[in-house]
């Protein structure tokens, strides 16, 4: 199911996204929400990633930590819904380690947004989607915009949320300014 999606969004999406551009996609199941983030960091390395999704499927989060061992993207923050921990999706302890090898933080609370915010050294880049960090055979839709307003707009929501997780307590916000320290 992933390549089919990585290839029918390659056949669909821009490879170089345009600054103020948005990009609408509509699925009947042939695009997940993990291969439109991959398809964006293609183009890019990315600084600072924000994900909020309900939840995380096994898969994802092994890409997701490929990404970071990699060093695609420096930093990243996670956001689940409240049953994250219970679900049979990937595990919590699994997830807690992508955002600790991201230097980044994990939080769940009463979360069903579905949001990535990637910063990146080309361009910024917001995803609203209806569709989970998983392979869903299911109608989703994403708005793929090009926008360091709109990514701030999330971003500064995201970093308001209060950790319920001791690990992460002490996390800081990312800034433009910190990566560059």
């Amino acid at each position: 199911m992933r390549l089919l999606s990585d290839a029918a969004l390659s056949d669909a999406l821009p490879w170089h996204l345009e600054d103020g551009h948005a990009y609408h996609i509509a699925t009947n199941g042939e695009v997940d929400g993990t291969s439109i983030i991959t398809h964006v960091l293609r183009a890019q390395h990315v600084y600072y990633a924000l994900f909020a999704t309900w939840c995380v499927g096994k898969l994802d989060a092994k890409v997701l930590r490929e990404m970071c061992d990699k060093k695609l993207i420096d930093r990243l923050d996670l956001y689940t819904g409240e049953v994250f921990k219970e679900s049979r999706h990937a595990g919590f302890e699994q997830l807690a380690n992508v955002a600790r090898v991201g230097h980044g933080r994990l939080v769940r609370f009463k979360n069903h947004a579905k949001v990535a915010c990637i910063y990146g050294d080309r361009y910024d880049v917001c995803i609203e989607t209806s569709a989970n960090l998983n392979v869903n055979p299911r109608c989703e839709n994403a708005t793929v915009t090009v926008s360091t307003e709109l990514c701030d707009f999330w971003k500064e929501f995201y970093d308001e949320i209060p950790s319920n997780n001791d690990e992460f307590g002490r996390w800081t916000p990312w800034t433009r300014e910190s990566q560059t320290a």
